[in-house]
């Protein structure tokens, strides 16, 4: 897996290719827009409507989490976490972390926040961004400044608690800085 993302990195300018890559079909274009409320009291947004677009310019990273879903909440912890790290490696604005709360989750959002800021925008049936943009539960969508697609890394299978998961999605997001 490392010699995986090892290779992404070398070829920084395309796009990281995965095994469910072949279902994603945005081959270097924009991500479908969107527009979401940050549901999340503790961030500096809430309240107000999010759009992809609104990240033009930086690497953006989507996770798309349940807030009911107790791991789920440990990992948006690490992500805002990773977040606080980005932007003094970076500064402030480079990386941005966004959470997309499945529909139906909402009961879990005190218990996501609780203690973090990061945006958590709330996903609804008649946006549904998690179909738009052919997404799983857990997912981390990475985009670069033009809001094309960088890569995608589940943390089912990849608990960021492990350092070596973490450090792919620094491989992953330091590609999108490096593609500039």
């Amino acid at each position: 897996m490392r010699e995986y993302f090892s290779l992404c990195l070398v070829m920084a300018s395309t796009a990281c290719v995965n095994p469910r890559d072949a279902e994603i079909p945005f081959d270097g274009d924009p991500l479908p827009d969107f527009t979401l409320a940050d549901l999340n009291p503790n961030s500096e947004s809430y309240e107000d409507s999010i759009s992809p677009r609104d990240a033009t310019g930086a690497v953006s990273v989507w996770y798309f989490t349940h807030a009911t879903c107790g791991y789920c909440q440990s990992q948006f912890d690490i992500l805002y976490t990773l977040q606080e790290e980005l932007d003094v490696a970076y500064g402030d604005g480079m990386v941005q972390i966004y959470g997309i709360n499945g529909a139906g989750s909402e009961d879990g959002i005190p218990d996501i926040s609780d203690g973090n800021s990061l945006p958590l925008l709330q996903d609804t049936d008649d946006v549904d961004v998690w179909g738009a943009w052919y997404s799983d539960w857990r997912d981390l969508v990475l985009l670069d400044v033009d809001n094309a697609w960088i890569g995608l890394f589940n943390l089912t299978t990849h608990d960021l608690s492990d350092p070596s998961n973490l450090t792919e999605v620094r491989e992953m997001v330091d590609s999108g800085i490096l593609s500039r």
